[in-house]
């Protein structure tokens, strides 16, 4: 399975080993993971949100000409 941007299937391998190696830790370890990347994904989309919210906000207080 090769997609044209990993044409080695680097990735593909990666992600298997990186299942594996999830599949074989303790219930308890997945929560806090599953936790942590939550933080992580929220983190990341906070700039957009508040960027996108500005944006609106400037948009909306505008006088129209």
């Amino acid at each position: 399975m090769t997609d044209p941007a990993d044409p080695t299937g680097e990735a593909f391998i990666v992600s298997g080993i990186l299942g594996w190696i999830y599949s074989r830790l303790p219930r308890r370890a997945h929560v806090v993971i599953r936790r942590r990347l939550r933080l992580v994904i929220v983190a990341m989309w906070l700039p957009v949100l508040g960027f996108v919210v500005a944006n609106a906000w400037t948009q909306c207080s505008r006088p129209v000409p």
